[in-house]
């Protein structure tokens, strides 16, 4: 059976479009390799079970932490220095170190490594080169997933142009590239003068299964409103919206998964009577309980290029749950919501303007609930097994050729 291996610089639990398509690809029956990353916190123990639960996969696991030291050091002394070095050079081996520490992991892992799979993919910038040159060594097929806009998330614009180069050069050898929103395929296309067939926009809807119970009309009690991340921590949105959440009181709730930043917690959160911090829970957990809320929370506000072009799993999950959603408008996020004005409304991300809308949804509380099953019966037709079609139909194209 024809192999894949997967490479990333993120864990398992960090990354759950890769662990999607890691399933996706195990369901088709696929040999599966795939070289991740322990990071020391709280997704070590979440991998675990992911791992459990695919006993056909081999899993590389190497270590993102100081233990053991000496790869740590010189991964780290390489980025320093790399960056350092951006100034006089644009070489792309340069553009990788530079890019994170982790580059230089991979590239030792893969240097050592013995099989020769069918198709390498990669995923997240450090991993792009590493797995592009691994690829090319043993003539297997290269896929690369953009999921954001990377030279968009820094403010240092050496290290911008280094992604650039390093895109340039990584994604021009790749026989399909995948990306989680138009507009960073439309941006990534602009900077690297490329836009072809090959290219495909994979939005990050979930599995279907993990939205199957219906959720339930309930008129009694206060609005729920829901929000998550992997860090419950500052400059994620959410002080925008709890001043005015308190000050609404009983008529409201606001509950927040992920994990917390206990000082923010302290500061923006402690002794609120209608909100609750639940920790964090599985992808699988977290999506069967979004059923229980009323209102999902997409309110990113914009720090940086890539945060105005992405379009994030909370609206693609809260859309497959059903609920009605309050979106702050982005570039990217407006477009979008274009095709779901039934679903959910787009605001300013202004604590006046958030204001003024929740005082609206909270009349609006028993309309919303009334036509919550209608929300969710018609977002049947949007599940990752439908939008990742045609990422399979790449596997199977590039799979075949391998063994002719």
């Amino acid at each position: 059976m024809a192999g894949i291996l997967y490479v990333t610089t993120l864990s398992l639990s960090a990354n759950p479009r890769l662990y999607k398509e890691i399933l996706l690809a195990d369901r088709s029956g696929y040999d599966i390799h795939v070289i991740f990353f322990r990071l020391g916190n709280w997704t070590d123990a979440q991998d675990e079970e992911k791992m459990r639960n695919l006993p056909r996969v081999k899993f590389t696991r190497l270590s993102a932490t100081r233990s053991p030291y000496l790869p740590w050091l010189t991964g780290t002394l390489l980025e320093r220095i790399s960056r350092r070095l951006l100034s006089f050079s644009r070489h792309p081996m340069l553009c990788s170190f530079a890019t994170g520490k982790r580059a230089y992991h991979l590239e030792h892992a893969l240097s050592r490594l013995s099989e020769s799979p069918s198709l390498v993919i990669a995923h997240n910038p450090a991993a792009f080169l590493p797995a592009a040159r691994f690829a090319r060594r043993v003539s297997a097929g290269l896929g690369i997933d953009v999921e954001d806009y990377h030279p968009g998330e820094t403010s240092d614009h050496r290290l911008s142009d280094a992604l650039r180069t390093l895109m340039r050069h990584s994604l021009k050898m790749a026989d399909y590239v995948s990306f989680a929103s138009p507009m960073i395929r439309r941006e990534v296309g602009h900077d690297i003068d490329k836009n072809d067939d090959r290219w495909i926009t994979l939005l990050n809807w979930f599995p279907a299964a993990e939205f199957t119970v219906q959720p339930q009309n309930i008129s009694e009690g206060p609005l729920k409103l829901v929000w998550f991340s992997q860090h419950v921590a500052a400059n994620r949105g959410l002080e925008l919206v709890i001043p005015a959440v308190k000050r609404a009181g009983l008529a409201v709730e606001l509950h927040i998964f992920g994990h917390p930043d206990h000082g923010f917690v302290r500061s923006a959160i402690d002794q609120s009577e209608n909100i609750f911090l639940h920790g964090p829970v599985t992808q699988t957990e977290l999506h069967r309980m979004l059923g229980m809320y009323d209102i999902g929370l997409a309110i990113d506000v914009v720090a940086d290029r890539n945060r105005a072009l992405a379009i994030t799993n909370k609206i693609l999950a809260y859309l497959q749950s059903g609920l009605f959603l309050a979106v702050t408008n982005t570039e990217a996020q407006q477009a979008f919501m274009l095709d779901f004005q039934e679903h959910g409304v787009v605001f300013e991300p202004d604590t006046d303007a958030w204001e003024a809308l929740l005082t609206q949804l909270i009349r609006r509380k028993e309309e919303i609930r009334n036509q919550r099953a209608d929300r969710f019966v018609a977002m049947q037709h949007h599940s990752w097994e439908q939008a990742s079609a045609p990422l399979s139909d790449q596997w199977k194209m590039l799979l075949k050729q391998a063994h002719i």
